[in-house]
């Protein structure tokens, strides 16, 4: 929990290949958060989806969930099964580095990202009829003007921007200039999950994505990518890093 304060992303090896790892992970931090998608979640090929992460198409960096008011902090991703032909990648960013090199970069880019709210949605019914949304500026900053957090996720931003219009051209072109400054490859981690492995990442700060790859079937059987996910919010973590403390470290409760 340490590591996942300080760099934002950890990795968990050696699990077992089946449902239910998330659950048992999050058990031994706190209650799982619910969501739209439910506890345990399941990545894989869904037919007539609503959201590109149940395709097999290339998955472009993002945060998860924008269109709630407060939220995930974490997101816990397990895979069970990956495909055997090529694709399937995970693709990690730390939207903190991004941040600061666009702040150094280009200001005026930086400022209009931090002001202008932009419209989140998620209409669909993959798991529950759902309609959520909310605006919020992309970055996010605390009140002494430090990175919070990033909102970036352009499968569920609506292409409605609530400025005048004379603001318009200037939004989507610091949204460009975000964008370029995201896709830079030396930002990039890049890594092919393999089975019984856990990833868990900060979903405030780490944008994730994933390469396209191709449904398999061999000797019947479905062998394309299949990942569980789940959410745990920082406060559960927090929390019990402080019991953790206070039973290994004798430290008080002040």
């Amino acid at each position: 929990m340490d590591s996942l304060v300080k760099y934002g992303l950890v990795m968990i090896k050696y699990a077992p290949a089946n449902d239910g790892i998330c659950q048992k992970v999050c058990d031994r931090v706190g209650y799982e958060r619910f969501t739209c998608y439910g506890a345990d979640f399941r990545v894989e090929k869904l037919f007539d989806s609503s959201s590109l992460a149940f395709t097999t198409n290339e998955l472009g960096l993002h945060v998860d969930l924008p269109y709630y008011d407060y939220r995930p902090g974490v997101q816990l991703l397990h895979c069970i099964r990956q495909c055997e032909v090529e694709g399937g990648d995970n693709q990690f960013v730390d939207a903190k580095r991004v941040v600061d090199r666009l702040k150094a970069e280009d200001p005026e880019s930086f400022e209009i990202l931090t002001k202008v709210k932009l419209d989140f949605r998620l209409i669909g019914k993959d798991f529950i009829d759902t309609h959520l949304q909310q605006a919020r500026p992309m970055i996010e900053l605390t009140d002494d003007g430090e990175f919070k957090g990033l909102a970036y996720n352009d499968q569920t931003r609506s292409p409605y921007i609530n400025v005048p219009v004379g603001q318009v051209k200037e939004v989507y072109r610091a949204l460009k200039k975000f964008h370029q400054a995201m896709y830079r490859q030396d930002n990039f981690i890049n890594y092919k999950l393999k089975e019984g492995e856990v990833v868990a990442f900060d979903n405030n700060r780490v944008m994730h994505g994933r390469s396209a790859y191709t449904v398999t079937f061999k000797d019947g059987k479905d062998k394309s990518r299949l990942l569980e996910g789940a959410f745990l919010d920082w406060d559960e973590i927090y929390s019990r890093m402080r019991l953790l403390d206070e039973s290994m470290n004798g430290t008080p409760r002040l």
